[in-house]
């Protein structure tokens, strides 16, 4: 249990909104066909936008809503699914935005649960004093690595950024727990293989396909359902489900797909009226999913100091991850 308290957050999404119906258009479908895949209605593609472009505007909110100045972030943290070139950090890119020199920077990557291991980081890092005023952001563009041939993925993903100010509290918020798994019979299953030094960015003429999203969704989900009631009896301290979210005011699980939301609500028994589900209003958007569902919820006042917060879901890897937190 750590004293964390969120000082501040801010989002950013992209200028171009982009609807089920603009897709259908653009892909040559009957119109109706991308919603009902996806059941995503809505999405926002960058427009001339970066994801350091993003990240600086969610900070410029987030920094306002904490009330503090730029020079009093002493780290910054990326937590961001995919990086805006592959050196340096994404972090130190961002500090170069804000002009700021000499605050240390680190990127945490865990694709859609980057958020989150992030928190895991830092807080312990908060607690002992260490650092004053830390600056997470999660910011990532999905729409620049869409297979558009694979309809079943292509549909669910939207780009965005959100940004928090963390700092220590006096036992009144708190990072009260946190567990993560990584299973690596899935880590084949959802990847891009392209872009590192395993198949170099010099190749992407060759194999351009290596440099575009490809997600297994069947094995995916197969082996997420698998895993998930051993992960959740230890996240829970062997309480199910049902007990442990009756001490819960919300709960807001990785967008990962509108079918997936649905299905572990029923299946592990997660209340619906504390279940976030907005994926029809902005798509998947990686690592930013989960903060930007976080700030929007203390913007519209749904979540109120002292409220307990659940936030958890799936990435890459496969891995598994929640954290509890005391708002």
């Amino acid at each position: 249990m750590y004293n964390v308290k969120i000082l501040g957050s801010g989002s950013y999404l992209p200028k171009n909104k982009v609807t089920s119906e603009e897709l259908d258009k653009r892909l040559g479908l009957q119109i109706g066909t991308s919603k009902k895949i996806s059941h995503v209605n809505e999405r926002y593609y960058v427009k001339d936008e970066t994801a350091i472009d993003m990240a600086f505007f969610a900070v410029e909110k987030a920094l306002n809503d904490a009330n503090i100045k730029k020079e009093d972030i002493d780290l910054i943290v990326s937590a961001s699914g995919v990086y805006h070139q592959p050196i340096p950090c994404n972090a130190s890119l961002l500090q170069e935005k804000l002009g700021l020199t000499k605050v240390p920077c680190f990127d945490v990557n865990t694709t859609c649960l980057s958020f989150l291991s992030a928190l895991e980081v830092v807080s312990p890092l908060i607690h002992i004093g260490k650092y004053k005023n830390v600056l997470v952001f999660s910011a990532d563009i999905a729409s620049v690595g869409i297979d558009y041939n694979d309809l079943k993925s292509c549909l669910l993903f939207g780009d965005g950024a959100s940004a928090f100010i963390l700092s220590k509290s006096d036992c009144d918020s708190q990072v009260i727990s946190s567990y993560f798994e990584t299973h690596s019979e899935g880590v084949h299953s959802t990847e891009i293989i392209g872009g590192g030094n395993h198949i170099h960015s010099r190749e992407c003429a060759k194999r351009p396909n290596d440099f575009l999203f490809s997600m297994k969704g069947r094995d995916i989900a197969e082996l997420t359902f698998k895993k998930l009631p051993n992960f959740f009896e230890k996240c829970f301290g062997g309480k199910s489900v049902v007990e442990f979210c009756s001490n819960v005011d919300l709960i807001i699980p990785h967008q990962s797909s509108d079918k997936a939301l649905r299905y572990s609500q029923v299946l592990f028994g997660f209340p619906e009226e504390k279940f976030v589900n907005e994926i029809e209003k902005y798509g998947n958007m990686i690592s930013a999913s989960i903060p930007f569902l976080l700030d929007k919820s203390i913007k519209e006042n749904r979540i109120k100091r002292g409220d307990n917060i659940l936030l958890l879901g799936t990435g890459a890897g496969l891995s598994l991850g929640m954290v509890y937190l005391k708002y």
